[in-house]
């Protein structure tokens, strides 16, 4: 009679050696699995600051309880939360941003969402441009004079703040 831990070590060297040797044959089997994880939307926004140290902050249409926030919206597929918060700022307030460090991440277990907040530079000329239909105005506002924002966005916009008093715009981390 053979030794349990052995066949199982064997087996399993067995199987990494024949996946090894044809790699395909894992994607079928990785989107399978996939089905049956949990699945999470992500939201992204960003922290623009403007020379006079004053936030950017949106009026969002369907945002009831906190309708001034920061600008972003949701990952798409295949989207790396990086891009996303360059692309919604853009759509939403026509700025052009280079993604800095990220500041704040939050979790909503219940819904099923994750938040990330990234520190943003936005690229001269700093003004907005355009206003997303999914806004109603827009504001330039100073840390005392925020309005009612919601308070993950309210820390996440002092978080940044403290980063940029810390390491300067950027400090160490700069994603691509």
């Amino acid at each position: 009679m053979s030794n349990p831990t052995h066949t199982a070590v064997t087996w399993r060297h067995n199987l990494a050696r024949t996946l090894r040797r044809i790699p395909w044959v894992m994607n079928p089997l990785l989107t399978l699995y996939r089905w049956t994880r949990p699945k999470y939307t992500l939201g992204v926004a960003g922290v623009v600051f403007n020379e006079r140290h004053e936030v950017l902050l949106v009026e969002h249409v369907l945002h009831p309880r906190h309708p001034w926030g920061l600008p972003g919206g949701w990952v798409d597929a295949h989207e790396a939360p990086s891009k996303t918060v360059v692309r919604e700022i853009a759509e939403e307030v026509g700025l052009r941003v280079e993604v800095g460090p990220l500041v704040s991440i939050d979790e909503w277990p219940d819904i099923q969402h994750m938040d990330m907040i990234f520190l943003c530079q936005a690229q001269p000329p700093v003004e907005v441009t355009a206003l997303s239909g999914e806004l109603l105005s827009y504001g330039w506002h100073t840390l005392d004079a925020l309005p009612d924002v919601e308070a993950f966005h309210r820390a996440a916009i002092r978080k940044a703040y403290e980063h940029i008093q810390t390491n300067g715009q950027w400090g160490e981390e700069k994603h691509p």
